[in-house]
């Protein structure tokens, strides 16, 4: 099956990792030291073409001929429409398979407001497990980078004790975190660009539960989607690049308190590290550079 096939992908990865370390090959760990990443965002296609995800797969054939030594690729949450739907989950693989196919088991997504279920995502994608009972939340390091990935879901509640859990796993696996840079990833943003009550409250929780933790905790950016648009703001000593991948894209107010906005085509985010600092590098569908940001190495966050 279809679903199967990024964890069959993964455990082959898996084997050949450890027969290139008996064999005395290629060190994962030398070769992730300058780790390049590719940010994605809502891929999903646009409801009146629900099964088109053509405008997916021209977002990772440029980001394939833009960055060809990436080797992760983070994904802000909605895949697709309708997650209970396994022929929108086919035209997704089918259009981004190929492509994706190239980071083995290095794909990262998060939950959104259309992926909402943490077991089908865990079915289509083999994921760490973090031990948080509260949704889809986990972290992986690449290279310098530590990303935390949450479940902006679960992160608007106002339950006392899920606030507390989340905060505490949260604040563990910062503390456990041996990157030089940290990264959260999450579908809705901390700093809306529209003008959507819903998104402003849930954004009002996230920031007043999780703000404190994730900035004590050295995050220095905060990647999301969710307003298909692309977008950055610094507000707080946190970073936020919101992106869209896919063909459903929308205009953002002119209010909107953005320090660079864009959404005329769907984009990417190439992320590197070096002794500069940590670079975000956006590119539209046409190879066009959108925006360019580093945060200077040394920086207090």
């Amino acid at each position: 099956m279809r679903r199967r096939f990024y964890i069959i992908c993964a455990a082959v990865c898996m084997l050949l990792a450890a027969a290139l370390s008996v064999l005395g090959g290629c060190s994962a760990e030398n070769d992730d030291a300058s780790a390049v990443i590719i940010y994605t965002g809502d891929p999903q296609s646009a409801p009146e073409t629900r099964y088109d995800y053509s405008s997916w797969e021209d977002v990772l054939e440029q980001a394939s001929e833009t960055a060809p030594d990436a080797g992760y690729l983070v994904i802000g949450g909605d895949l697709v429409n309708e997650y209970s739907d396994p022929e929108e989950w086919d035209a997704f693989f089918d259009s981004g398979g190929e492509l994706m196919k190239e980071f083995g088991d290095k794909v990262f997504p998060v939950s959104g407001n259309h992926t909402s279920d943490e077991d089908t995502t865990r079915e289509y994608f083999e994921l760490p497990e973090s031990g948080c009972p509260d949704g889809l939340f986990y972290s992986f390091d690449a290279g310098e980078i530590h990303f935390v990935m949450l479940d902006s879901i679960a992160l608007g509640t106002r339950d006392e004790e899920a606030v507390s859990r989340i905060t505490d796993w949260i604040r563990g696996d910062l503390e456990d975190s041996g990157g030089k840079w940290n990264i959260a990833v999450m579908h809705h943003p901390m700093y809306p660009m529209a003008d959507s009550r819903k998104d402003r409250i849930r954004a009002d929780t996230m920031s007043r539960n999780y703000l404190p933790v994730l900035t004590d905790g050295g995050v220095c950016a905060l990647l999301c989607g969710h307003e298909h648009a692309y977008s950055r703001i610094e507000r707080d000593g946190l970073l936020q690049i919101m992106c869209v991948s896919g063909g459903k894209l929308y205009e953002l107010p002119d209010e909107a308190p953005a320090e660079r906005a864009s959404w005329d085509a769907p984009v990417f985010t190439v992320i590197s590290a070096d002794e500069a600092g940590l670079s975000f590098v956006t590119y539209d569908t046409g190879g066009t550079l959108i925006d360019s940001v580093t945060i200077e190495a040394g920086r207090d966050s």
